[in-house]
């Protein structure tokens, strides 16, 4: 019996360079689905373990209020400022070979 055809569609006999070009296009296809020799991975930037930590100081309102504009002007924050300070502090005494 045989296979009804779809309406408009004409099959067609490839020829030998068509043939070619899907043998060429499969080993294309096998080529790229074969797994590759994995490179290094890259290895990935350490990113410094970090704690919270509260501090809590007292200082008088009117050097509060100095610091807050100082800081202000300066376009960074009071906990940016100090932990500025304290690397500072920091690098200033390794130099000296005090830590």
């Amino acid at each position: 019996m045989a296979k009804r055809q779809r309406k408009g569609f004409q099959p067609t006999i490839a020829s030998s360079a068509d043939q070619d070009k899907i043998e060429e296009l499969a080993r294309q296809l096998k080529e790229e689905k074969q797994p590759k020799v994995k490179e290094e991975p890259e290895e990935e930037p350490k990113v410094e373990k970090q704690e919270t930590v509260r501090i809590t100081i007292d200082i008088p309102t009117g050097f509060h209020k100095e610091l807050k504009r100082a800081t202000k002007m300066m376009g960074q924050t009071l906990k940016g400022y100090f932990l500025y300070l304290a690397r500072q502090d920091i690098e200033r005494k390794k130099e000296r070979g005090d830590l």
